[in-house]
């Protein structure tokens, strides 16, 4: 997947609050406890594509201690989904849900995308759990900040698990 100079930006600035989160981790489960996120969510998921990509990925992350990557195939091409697992601490499950919901995740919007622009790079973030789910769809890097933070956060949690670059 081609990768613009403004993911990469946002990937390398948000990769630097990632950090800052996951290192302060013991005082942020004083502010919101690991255990009163458990029950609330248990899943983290991003779907990223674009119009003429070679394959898009599907990424989810689980409470219960793993992750999956799929690398989507496609059809046209000739391509079929490869998948990989790896383990997944609930320490970074749990830094990478403060940093979204210190985003203000469930406050934003379910789409966000120019009117008249239908290709293009996109992606879907899911935040589900018992009985709890909201999505959010962003084409073409629309949407507030706290999006683009969110979405980077999510690319270096990746990186890290799969030693992929985002």
């Amino acid at each position: 997947m081609r990768k613009t100079p403004a993911w990469q930006l946002y990937g390398h600035c948000f990769a630097a609050l990632w950090l800052l989160f996951h290192a302060q981790t013991s005082l942020a489960q004083n502010q919101v406890g690991a255990g009163e996120l458990a029950p609330q969510f248990s899943s983290i998921t991003l779907e990223k594509d674009c119009f003429g990509c070679a394959g898009g990925v599907k990424l989810v992350l689980l409470r219960e201690g793993s992750a999956t990557r799929t690398a989507l195939g496609q059809a046209r091409l000739g391509t079929i989904d490869q998948q990989r697992t790896s383990p997944l601490s609930s320490t970074d499950f749990d830094a990478l849900l403060r940093v979204i919901l210190e985003q203000d995740f469930l406050s934003l919007q379910s789409i966000y995308e120019e009117p008249d622009l239908r290709d293009g790079d996109w992606i879907n973030i899911t935040l589900a759990g018992p009985g709890v789910e909201k999505t959010v769809f962003q084409r073409a890097q629309a949407g507030p900040p706290a999006l683009q933070a969110i979405a980077a956060a999510i690319a270096h949690l990746e990186a890290q698990l799969f030693k992929t670059a985002h």
